[in-house]
């Protein structure tokens, strides 16, 4: 914590031959081999089914892709009035900004129809759930590589506080502009992921032939519950209802879903496994 307390991060990891190469995009880039790796793994060496790595194979440049898309779309709805006011910037990708609710929703719908017109198994339920069990621990890992790219960017940080990481004068809310040091929401957020992670893979090896969903409706209820106590420390604009910032809103969503995953849990059984 000594190191970023007192390092002050730039946004460029490099420059070759006048091309700018990223941080923010170079961490996503690393975060989605990861989550590429786990699923070889999950699907190769756990499952043992070269059937199921080809099935999925196959949707993975869509996920990516719209995934993508709906993480952006989050994004800028959270901030709408500034993209009103600076459009062209709906497309500075590099520079931040993109949500994991927009990325779950636009790869869910993916899935759904991918899913709906070539299932996995029978039971069409069932082939969701095991496909999302395999790409639920993938997610969450490069959930916690791509957050550092916040902190590169210097961006999404939470209150003001003495022992925190340092914040560029023009990347501080009006408000706070007499503050150096906030927290390090990026932090909490990166290390609680990997947490989750680690729970995840212990959930995979032994249940994941068993309990179709489990994995899934873990990931959505451990993410989301630590997301949604994270909130509370940031203090980036969002939209806000009931007093809950727009991404406390989808967390209660998203534990909902996993609360009916869980109630459904015990009337599934996998035939094929």
């Amino acid at each position: 914590m000594n190191f970023l307390h007192g390092f002050s991060p730039s946004p460029i990891a490099l420059e070759l031959i006048g091309i700018k190469i990223y941080w923010y995009g170079l961490l996503i880039a690393i975060g989605a081999f990861l989550a590429y790796m786990v699923y070889f793994f999950i699907t190769k060496k756990i499952l043992k089914s070269s059937y199921l790595f080809s099935y999925i194979e196959n949707l993975i440049v869509y996920l990516i892709i719209f995934g993508f898309i709906g993480a952006r779309l989050y994004h800028v709805l959270a901030r709408l009035p500034y993209y009103l006011k600076n459009p062209i910037e709906v497309f500075y990708v590099w520079q931040g900004g993109l949500g994991i609710f927009g990325g779950i929703i636009g790869g869910i719908i993916v899935l759904y129809f991918y899913n709906k017109k070539k299932p996995f198994f029978k039971n069409k339920y069932k082939s969701f759930l095991r496909i999302t069990d395999i790409l639920a621990p993938g997610i969450i890992l490069a959930q916690a590589i791509g957050r550092w790219g916040n902190y590169f960017n210097s961006e999404l940080f939470g209150s003001p506080v003495s022992w925190g990481i340092p914040i560029p004068v023009l990347k501080r809310p009006s408000m706070f502009k007499s503050f150096e040091y906030f927290q390090p929401t990026f932090l909490y957020e990166s290390l609680w992921n990997l947490i989750v992670f680690l729970i995840l893979i212990l959930l995979v090896v032994k249940f994941i032939k068993k309990r179709p969903g489990l994995i899934t409706g873990s990931y959505l209820m451990l993410y989301s519950l630590g997301r949604f106590v994270i909130e509370f420390f940031r203090i980036d604009s969002q939209p806000q209802f009931l007093g809950l910032r727009m991404a406390q809103i989808f967390c209660l969503g998203l534990i909902i879903v996993a609360g009916f995953i869980f109630l459904k849990l015990g009337k599934l059984k996998l035939s094929n496994s």
